[in-house]
């Protein structure tokens, strides 16, 4: 087991966790990896320029270049480190278990790696799309009119679209359930509920964004809780960090502003020392975007009543209401955001059956 040297943990901008190994992007764009590496998925290439995120699949892994393309390292038997020779302008990752999706500046969908239940078959004619998320055979890609896309396995009803499913502005995916967030923060849940993956609580707060593990879902409330739902088991990851046992469905107690990643069977969190860089990232993916930019829309013209509502996240002049103005605020913030970061914890870890 490689393990990080704690110094090298500031200004933490992007994290990633595979099954057994860990990733992490500093504030000066240097990737570090710890975990398992018998196939080399903790073997950061000494090649890699600047990075700004990163990605894991099952075993292996994926950084994102600030010039905008990207390197993979670890096992390759499925194609999944095969990166398309003219991948560029990629924006975004998102890996599955041994394929991976790349979301381009000018929102098309690429994919690679293995291919057996079709999910690296994007639909064609997709476009507009403004994120992504990968399950152990399905994709999803969420567009700009906040419809959602889904192709791949659909052996759990994973890539079965609930009906009615629109005005999304986030979405994830587990190894068999699928994740979406409405603009009026309702969570819909669909596929695999073996472990209760897909039994939202009844008593959920609105949801800014979702994540998902293999068997778990987690979601990141208005009022800055993280709540997580599904199969929790107990699994110890190893030095510098402790594990923490969770029953199905508990409040995750933690900064409200904390960066997260949701692994197959893990769920780690860096804390802030300070506020995020920028107020406008109001889904805390680190990044001032398109999606951000649709929270802000859809909350254009109302009041800032109550302290947790969507209008006063987005009232980002404090002027009571949302307008122009926070749009312009908004647009300056525009691209990756690199708050001051420390402090990371490995806070649960889970199933994968």
């Amino acid at each position: 087991m490689n393990h990080p040297v704690n110094e090298e943990f500031t200004g933490i901008q992007s994290l990633a966790l595979g099954t057994e190994h860990r990733l992490a992007v500093n504030g000066v764009g240097d990737v570090i990896a710890w975990g398992d590496n018998e196939h080399g998925q903790s073997d950061v290439p000494s090649s890699l320029g600047q990075a700004i995120a990163v990605a894991a699949g099952n075993v292996y892994s994926l950084a994102l270049e600030a010039t905008g393309t990207v390197i993979a390292w670890g096992a390759n038997d499925n194609g999944q480190c095969d990166v398309p020779a003219e991948l560029q302008d990629v924006s975004h990752l998102a890996t599955g278990t041994s394929h991976s999706l790349a979301l381009l500046s000018d929102g098309t969908v690429v994919a690679w790696g293995i291919n057996d239940a079709g999910q690296c078959d994007v639909p064609p004619g997709l476009t507009d799309v403004i994120a992504i998320a990968a399950g152990q055979q399905h994709s999803l890609a969420l567009k700009l009119n906040g419809t959602v896309e889904a192709w791949g396995s659909n052996d759990s009803g994973q890539t079965q679209l609930p009906d009615g499913l629109q005005h999304i502005r986030a979405i994830g995916a587990g190894d068999w359930h699928s994740l979406a967030v409405g603009t009026d923060g309702i969570v819909h849940a669909w596929g695999a509920n073996g472990k209760k993956q897909t039994d939202v609580p009844e008593d959920l707060p609105p949801v800014i964004s979702v994540q998902a593990g293999a068997a778990y879902s987690i979601a990141r409330t208005a009022d800055g809780r993280l709540i997580a739902w599904g199969d929790c088991g107990e699994r110890a990851p190893g030095p510098p960090f402790t594990h923490r046992h969770y029953p199905a469905s508990f409040p995750i107690d933690i900064d409200a502003h904390a960066l997260l990643a949701a692994g197959p069977i893990d769920i780690m969190t860096v804390r802030d020392t300070c506020p995020p860089c920028s107020p406008a990232d109001f889904n805390r993916d680190n990044t001032v975007n398109q999606v951000d930019m649709i929270f802000l829309y859809m909350a254009l013209g109302e009041p800032c009543v109550g302290d947790s509502s969507d209008a006063c996240m987005a009232d980002l002049n404090h002027d009571g209401a949302v307008g122009v103005d926070d749009l312009s605020i908004l647009l300056l913030d525009w691209g990756p955001c690199r708050a001051k970061k420390d402090a990371v914890q490995a806070i649960g870890s889970n199933s994968r059956n």
